[in-house]
Formats: C-alpha cells, structure tokens, sequence
C-alpha cells in the first residue's frame, strides 16, 4: 500500500497545545470524570485515583494520566483479510475510510431517503472494497432490519463477508465483544492469530460531558483483556455538551479520551488504544447538529496535533456534510476537510466516504464520488518528487527550444504516476460531453456503482465459518430476548 503522510499543515503551536495539555489535566484532577461500572472505580481507586463510590465521581492525578499514555502502544498494525491491506497506523500516517451508522439509505433516482437494511450494508461494503482509495471500512449503515439487540453480530458477519479490508465496528456489552470476537477469531484462525492480526477496531464512545457509561466501560475492559484495538471516541457538541469555544472543546474531548485510555491500560497494559475526536458544533439559531462547518475542520486539524504530541494513534473524522443529497455543497464541505486533515497527517480520517445529510444518511454514488476526492487529496498529500529523474534536464536538452515532450519515453514513462487520473471527473470536451450523453456527476458516478455491485467479487468464507457465525447469532439473540 503506497504511503501518505501529513506533517505539512497545523493550526496549534506548541505552547498551544501545551496549554490545552495542561488544561486537560486540571480538569481530571480537579473536576474528575464520572465512572459508571464499579470494576472500573475499584482499579481507577487502586491505582491512586480519587474515588467516591456513591457519586462515581473519579479525580485522576496528573501521574496516572501520564502512565496512561506511556502505556498505551505508538504504533497499531490493522489488519485485513488480504494482508496487502494492512495498515500501520503511527505518527502522520494517513489512511482514509467510510463513515458510519446511518439509519437510512438515499435513492439515486428520487433523491428520497428509506431506511436501510442489511442487504444496504452488504452491497456497501463490497462496492468500499472496490474502491481503490478507500482504506478501511466502517459499516455505512446500521441494519433497520434485523434484531437491534444483536446488531452488532449481523453488522460484525456481514463486514467480514463482504470485504478484504480493516473494519471499524462495534459491540453491544461484554457479550457483544466477546461474540464479535469470535466470530473474528473464525476468520483469522484462532484467537491468537486474531490478536496478532486484528481484524476488527471496535468503536466505543464516550459520554459528554465526562462520563463514562457502564455498558461502554465494560466492553472496553472486556476488549482490553484480548487486547484488541480499541477507539475511544467523544462525539461532543460544542454549546450543547462542551464549551462553545473550541479550545474548550478540545479540553474535555482530551479528558475523556485520557481518562478511558487509563481504564483500559489499567485493566490490561499495552492494549492499543486509538484517540477518537469527533465533536462538533450546535447552529445556536436553530439547536441543530452542524458538521460540514469550518470548525470541524479545524478540530479535525487540531486533534491530529494533539494525538501526535501523546504519540498516540488517531481516529479522527474529515468528509462530512449537512447536504441531504451529493450536490456542490456536499462537495466543498467534505473536500476541505478531506485536503486539511490529511495535510496535518491525521491517522484513520474515518466519514471520509458515502455519508450525507450529518452522517445519517449513506449514498452509493457519494461514496463513488468521495472515492474520487480521497484520491485528489491524497495526490496532493504526496507532493512534488523532486530528484534527477523528475528534473529532466536531460530530456529538456533533448527535446530542445520549439519541440514537445509528446513522443518522448520519460513522458510515457512518468505521467501515470506524475499526474490524477480521473476514473469518474469530466475531463472532455464540450462536444465529447455531449456526445457522451451530457452526464453529471452523480449519473457518472450511479454507473460506477452498478458496474462495481456486478462485477466485484470478495472471496467468500468457508461453509464452516458461516454456519458458526449464525449458531453465535442464533445463541445471541436467544439470550438478548429472554
């Protein structure tokens, strides 16, 4: 896999994100969290926290919240079915991926929105597969269809099914993560394979303002004893749940984020732990979530800053919309987050693909058409090589004053790699345009997806591995409905 890095762009300063540090600890030490799961106040108490059991209010010194950092690993291998998918995710690497957990699907044709079952999950995944840019998946959508007790098994079988690439997932309790698990360790060859080769990252989010919930709390320590990759995610709104201000934001979203790395280290060292940021603004007129704002771009920007001063890897957001269908809106607000948080190198830039209308709604033909802005971003994340090759004083003497570079060898050679090569942009002429049918862009790229949901195919299980995955669906869903 060609690698991208960041490192070109920031908004924080140092003493900047120093002083956000040092905020951050304060607000552990003297406001604390609250814990909800009193395995985790007892370790939290034990390990020198401040604890009251009755409010569950936990105040964390500043040496705990550096031996959660030093413990937590500064490089996590994922991994997919194909190893030629894997990731390394560590300091400004950059991987881009879809986002996740919308509840409806968009018609391409009536631009209407229906609520999405497995069938969408399924086809979703295979065509994320497809696409060359995409790097890891999450389930674009959370099946309407089927148990919501057991969501998390179908979305876990369906994901392994349909793609060779990384999944982010979730897992619904201790009995979720021990079920998914499972069913990963089938796919990898057993459970020790599994925790070499991680198939899975499983999301977990946090509750703002500073809490902690119980379910959330015992699946994170139940992942941590198989030390498997955990995301600890805070989905904040700024004015809502944090501060307005976005320093302010940043500081509790830190908190939180710290403060469930130190559980999770506690329960297990050397668990891999993913710094998870994606807080957003409220529109004050109106109480509305916004995400395709300025702001969440610059808190996209500033968490990948603040990730790479802990050394810990980030799952950070770029790519999202308050659009409700793939229009010009949609298009400049994913973009410029897309170009700003690859540029600063944040790691897993999950949302990058397919979501619409404030991550609630995935499309097909938007997945195609953020497909093609990842890989703009990404040529752009590249850069310029310079070297004598890409100099060409040779063939400039060549080809000398009044001649072309057309027929020559080092043009033939290079512009593959030198130039974007558009799959789904128009880049004809007028007449050609016409010619062709005078498609936009959301034509062009509905007969992307229907070619790719024809053609590609993912390398199905083995008839022993499905027919274990239903047994442990099966058994869930007996459980979850007694």
């Amino acid at each position: 896999m060609t690698e991208y890095r960041g490192g070109k762009f920031s908004v924080l300063s140092r003493d900047q994100i120093y002083d956000i540090h040092m905020a951050t600890l304060e607000v552990l030490e003297k406001t604390g969290v609250l814990v909800k799961e009193e395995n985790a106040l007892k370790l939290l108490d034990d390990a020198g926290a401040v604890v009251d059991y009755e409010t569950q209010r936990v105040h964390i010194p500043q040496y705990l919240v550096d031996e959660a950092v030093r413990k937590t690993p500064r490089s996590v291998r994922l991994c997919g079915r194909d190893p030629k998918n894997n990731l390394r995710v560590e300091g400004n690497r950059s991987y881009f991926g879809l986002g996740g957990s919308g509840i409806y699907m968009l018609d391409p044709d009536t631009l209407k929105r229906r609520t999405a079952t497995k069938q969408d999950l399924a086809d979703s995944t295979r065509l994320a597969d497809s696409l060359e840019h995409i790097d890891f998946l999450m389930g674009l959508i959370i099946p309407q269809d089927v148990d919501q007790n057991v969501w998390d098994r179908y979305s876990a079988e369906v994901k392994l099914k349909n793609t060779m690439k990384h999944c982010f997932t979730g897992a619904l309790g201790e009995e979720g993560a021990r079920d998914v698990l499972k069913m990963a360790a089938l796919v990898a060859g057993g459970e020790h394979e599994l925790e070499k080769n991680p198939l899975f990252s499983f999301i977990l989010c946090t509750v703002s303002p500073l809490t902690h919930d119980a379910r959330n709390t015992e699946t994170a320590m139940e992942l941590a004893r198989h030390k498997a990759p955990i995301i600890f995610a805070c989905e904040s709104i700024c004015g809502g749940t944090a501060p307005i201000s976005l320093a302010g934001t940043l500081v509790l979203q830190n908190a939180e984020v710290l403060s469930a790395a130190l559980i999770a280290q506690l329960t297990n060292p050397g668990t891999p732990v993913i710094y998870g940021a994606v807080s957003s603004p409220m529109d004050m007129r109106n109480g509305s979530i916004v995400m395709g704002v300025p702001e969440v771009a610059l808190m996209g920007v500033a968490v990948s800053q603040l990730a790479q001063y802990y050394g810990i890897p980030l799952y950070s957001m770029a790519g999202i919309t308050d659009s409700k269908i793939p229009d010009a809106q949609a298009a400049y607000e994913k973009a410029l987050q897309q170009v700003l948080v690859g540029l600063t190198g944040g790691n897993l830039i999950h949302n990058a693909a397919g979501m619409l209308d404030k991550m609630i709604t995935g499309s097909l033909e938007q997945m195609v058409i953020d497909n093609e802005i990842i890989g703009m971003v990404k040529r752009i994340m590249r850069g310029i090589e310079i070297n004598t090759d890409t100099l060409a004083t040779d063939v400039i003497d060549k080809v000398g004053p009044g001649g072309h570079f057309l027929g020559e060898k080092h043009t033939r050679r290079l512009y593959k790699g030198e130039h974007d090569l558009s799959v789904l942009s128009d880049r004809m002429t007028r007449e050609a345009w016409e010619k062709a049918g005078s498609k936009d862009t959301v034509q062009r790229a509905n007969e992307i997806v229907k070619k790719k949901l024809e053609t590609h195919q993912v390398e199905p299980l083995g008839r022993d591995i499905v027919e274990a995955f239903d047994q442990i669906i099966l058994e869930a869903k007996r459980k979850t409905s007694v």
